[in-house]
C-alpha cells in the first residue's frame, strides 16, 4: 500500500505524523512545552543565556543577512547580534525582534519591581525605540539605587556588562519593560 502513495504524499503522511506525535508528546509532559522557544522562560534562564554571549563576547552588528547571525547557546535559533536580537535571545523568542516590536511581547513595569532578566527600553521623544539593554541585578536591594545590566553595545563595545545609576538611566530615556512569559526560577 505505501507504494501505491506518491513520494509528495508519503513526505505529507510522516510530517503529520511526526506532528501528531510530537503533540501528544507534549500533552503528556507539559514542561517540555515550557522549555521551548516563545513560551515560558525561567528568569535564571534569561541570565544564564545573556551571560553565555557576554562570555563569549558576540560582536555587534546590525546586519540583516540571516549568515551573519549568532546561534544562541543550545543552537536552537539564531538571533541578530545587535541590542533586540540579543534580548531576543535571552528571552527565547521564536525569532530576532527589534526595538519597535518589543513592546508587542513586553509590558512596562515599575523600576522598583525589576527582577533578574527584565528589561530597560530607550525611547525618545516622539516614542521612537533607540536601545534596549537586559536587567542583571540590583547592586544593593535595599536601595535600588544602582543595577547591573548586560547589553550589545555597538560595534565599538560589543557585549557589556556595567553598572548604572537609576537616575542616570532613566534621564537617559530609559524605561523598565518585563517579558509577558518571563517566570520564577
Amino acid at each position: 500500500m505505501w507504494s501505491m502513495i506518491g513520494r509528495r504524499s508519503r513526505a505529507g503522511v510522516i510530517a503529520a505524523l511526526v506532528a501528531v506525535a510530537a503533540s501528544l508528546l507534549l500533552a503528556q509532559n507539559p514542561a517540555a512545552a515550557a522549555t521551548g522557544y516563545g513560551g515560558d522562560v525561567k528568569r535564571s534562564v534569561v541570565i544564564s543565556r545573556a551571560k553565555d554571549w557576554f562570555d563569549r563576547n558576540v560582536p555587534y552588528s546590525q546586519n540583516l543577512d540571516e549568515s551573519t547571525w549568532v546561534w544562541d547557546e543550545n543552537h536552537g535559533h539564531k538571533y541578530r547580534p545587535d541590542c533586540s536580537g540579543f534580548i531576543s535571545m535571552a528571552w527565547r523568542l521564536t525569532s530576532s525582534r527589534n526595538t519597535g516590536t518589543l513592546p508587542a511581547v513586553s509590558h512596562t513595569i515599575n523600576w522598583n519591581d525589576l527582577l533578574p532578566g527584565d528589561a530597560l527600553l530607550k525611547t525618545t521623544g516622539n516614542l521612537a525605540t533607540e536601545h534596549v539593554r537586559l536587567f542583571d541585578r540590583w547592586v544593593d536591594e535595599s536601595t535600588h539605587a544602582d543595577f547591573w545590566y548586560y547589553e550589545e553595545g555597538s560595534t565599538a563595545t560589543d557585549m557589556n556588562h556595567a553598572r548604572v545609576n537609576v537616575r542616570d538611566i532613566r534621564n537617559a530615556g530609559y524605561h523598565p519593560i518585563r517579558y509577558d512569559h518571563i517566570v520564577k526560577g
